[in-house]
């Protein structure tokens, strides 16, 4: 990824960015609505508040229990990782959870698959 970082902290660096460039360039004069006309000025109007409106939503659907997991289960599945897997509660949300990912590095407390995690250590 771009500096070491990875696609989760570049795509929370671009929705923070993007609304503070379309700022920077009306403010500093770089886009004149007034110079394109009035489709221009209504669409930058509109475009700062749309970029804050798509960020939040993004996040509320980036940041579910299952997109949370399922991103540390792909850190598990990465060999060069240092997590080993993810132990879910053993509850039936918990083995919905776990079932829902393929492999066996997201499994319920409990199970000889979670004490096997835990013996990798």
């Amino acid at each position: 990824m771009f500096l070491g970082m990875s696609q989760e902290q570049v795509l929370g660096q671009l929705r923070q960015i993007l609304p503070v460039i379309g700022t920077i360039l009306v403010s500093l004069g770089v886009m004149k609505p007034e110079t394109v006309g009035n489709l221009t000025s209504t669409i930058l109007v509109i475009a700062g508040p749309i970029m804050i409106i798509v960020s939040s939503v993004w996040s509320l659907v980036d940041k579910t229990k299952a997109s949370m997991v399922s991103k540390v289960d792909a850190m598990a599945k990465d060999p060069t990782s240092p997590v080993l897997g993810v132990i879910v509660a053993p509850t039936a949300e918990g083995r919905d959870l776990a079932n829902s990912l393929p492999g066996m590095t997201t499994v319920p407390a409990g199970t000889v698959a979670a004490d096997n995690i835990a013996k990798a250590a």
